[in-house]
């Protein structure tokens, strides 16, 4: 789910003390994410969610709208790389490890098609295009602000099979002012390792924008579907595992590393900390001392250094999941998606808590 405070909503989730009539919100597990804002992918504020559950629903295609595969495909570079820095050379990697997809919904004057998808076992990145039949309700967004950013979002989900939690983040951007159509991004990652061969059904409510003159966020709808699309993924799956020691130090605690990856799209870690989230019995609102104790269990230096000299610093702002364990300490399920896509043997090494991990090419 992106929300516009991500450690809330963490407190929220663990203390299950916020209710919502959304059905796909309740039965979504997001135990919290936090992103470094990055200059090219300018995640804006959006009520879209990404959610993955553990009883997926039965989604109907057809009555409101029709799904179908579309013939001609977009190489993957083609609508995947504008959310990517890095040199030009990084859409041959995208095509070689990305996949199209094709599905396709219309209804109300707008057909959804997913494009394209890249990844690893982790995380994955989608990217949609809404095409409008007229292109004059394109006149009810907001104009494109740098790198085509527009101030609105999608109203919806995005499920994968089997899956009991995820977060991540997403993007609107219009990428030609002089078509008829917006790109759309979605990028999260999962629990579960594994993502490979998976289902994943998007539905999309509707398309919102912000109220003008609103302090706080208010959107407004200006387009309704539904739009349902379902798809596997099937990208190239690039991890590879790094050479971490059975356990690292972070502030004196020690951390036992039970699984560490990295891959052309992103660094995934899994440990064991002794420590634990102290959970608020109150009303939902965060105090200092679940803040602290969530960046205690959760903010682990996790640094990739390029090669280049390019770092990835995945440290404070990275999304992660929390499981308290009866025994008082916390396993931790922490990933980042890189801002360039790059080949791992272009990795110099990778830092987790105290130790520098050298990656052998």
């Amino acid at each position: 789910m992106i929300v516009e405070n991500a450690k809330q909503h963490m407190a929220n989730s663990i203390a299950q003390s916020v209710a919502s009539s959304d059905a796909a919100t309740a039965q979504s597990n997001f135990n919290g994410t936090r992103r470094k804002p990055r200059i090219a992918r300018h995640p804006v504020r959006t009520v879209a969610r990404i959610a993955a559950v553990t009883a997926v629903l039965a989604i109907v295609i057809g009555g409101a709208g029709t799904a179908m595969a579309t013939g001609v495909l977009p190489l993957p570079s083609d609508m995947l790389s504008d959310i990517f820095d890095g040199p030009a050379s990084q859409t041959e990697i995208i095509d070689r490890i990305g996949r199209p997809v094709g599905a396709s919904c219309s209804n109300n004057g707008v057909t959804v098609t997913a494009d394209a998808i890249m990844g690893d076992k982790d995380m994955v990145t989608i990217a949609y295009t809404l095409t409008f039949d007229d292109p004059a309700a394109l006149k009810k967004l907001s104009e494109p602000g740098e790198n085509g950013t527009i101030a609105g979002s999608v109203d919806g989900n995005v499920y994968v099979d089997g899956e009991h939690g995820g977060q991540g983040q997403s993007w609107l951007i219009d990428k030609n002012p002089n078509d008829s159509s917006i790109q759309y991004f979605a990028q999260f990652s999962v629990e579960s390792p594994g993502l490979m061969g998976r289902t994943v059904r998007t539905h999309i409510n509707s398309l919102v924008v912000p109220r003008a003159g609103k302090e706080l966020p208010e959107y407004k709808k200006i387009l309704t579907g539904p739009w349902d699309l379902k798809f596997q993924l099937n990208y190239e799956d690039t991890s590879v595992t790094i050479p971490a020691p059975k356990s690292v130090n972070f502030n004196g605690t020690k951390a036992t590393i039970q699984e560490a990856t990295v891959s052309c799209v992103g660094v995934s870690v899994r440990y064991n900390i002794d420590r634990s989230i102290e959970h608020d019995n109150n009303s939902g609102k965060m105090s200092q001392n679940m803040e602290e104790s969530m960046d205690a269990v959760g903010n682990i230096p996790l640094i990739v250094t390029f090669k280049d000299g390019h770092v990835e610093d995945a440290t404070s702002y990275s999304g992660y999941f929390a499981n308290k364990l009866d025994n008082g300490t916390t396993d931790v399920h922490k990933t980042w998606p890189f801002s360039q896509v790059c080949d791992t043997d272009k990795i110099a090494s990778v830092q987790i808590g105290d130790t520098v991990i050298p990656m052998n090419s």
